[in-house]
């Protein structure tokens, strides 16, 4: 289980006065361990701030600072502990080459997230994630890019 919060804090510039912003609020939701998780809504709905909380990949800066807060499982992880568990390939990712397949992608992506110790464990792990129709077909990219059958 993951309750996750996000606020975007801007401060003050001259005389304008500092504003937070409460961009996820009380989210919860609960993901599966080696299924595949699909986070789906309408543009601008949150899914990418949801992510990128969740990852641990949102750095503050002078005039925007990220305050996260949650639990994963009860639990308020650190952050080493956090980006250890949970990644994504962001839509547009330059580092997925286009013309392997999505199968072998999933398992290059593997080899380098994963421990050596999961070795045999690996490759069960791309198949239980992959879509039936699309783990053979190629990454692609934005001139060729992918045509894959959701079933």
């Amino acid at each position: 289980m993951v309750d996750l919060g996000l606020e975007i804090y801007e401060p003050s510039l001259g005389r304008r006065k500092g504003r937070t912003l409460d961009v996820l609020e009380g989210i919860l939701t609960t993901f599966q361990v080696g299924e595949l998780n699909v986070t789906l809504g309408p543009s601008g709905s949150g899914k990418s701030s949801l992510l990128n909380t969740m990852a641990r990949r949102l750095c503050s800066l002078p005039l925007t600072r990220y305050r996260t807060s949650g639990t994963f499982n009860g639990v308020q992880p650190m952050d080493k502990e956090v980006r250890s568990l949970c990644s994504y390939a962001t839509q547009d990712n330059s580092v997925l080459l286009p013309y392997l397949m999505v199968r072998e992608t999933s398992m290059s992506v593997a080899g380098l997230r994963l421990p050596r110790w999961m070795h045999k464990e690996k490759a069960k792990r791309v198949e239980n994630v992959l879509l039936k129709g699309c783990a053979d077909v190629l990454v692609g990219d934005e001139l060729e890019p992918s045509t894959c059958l959701y079933i």
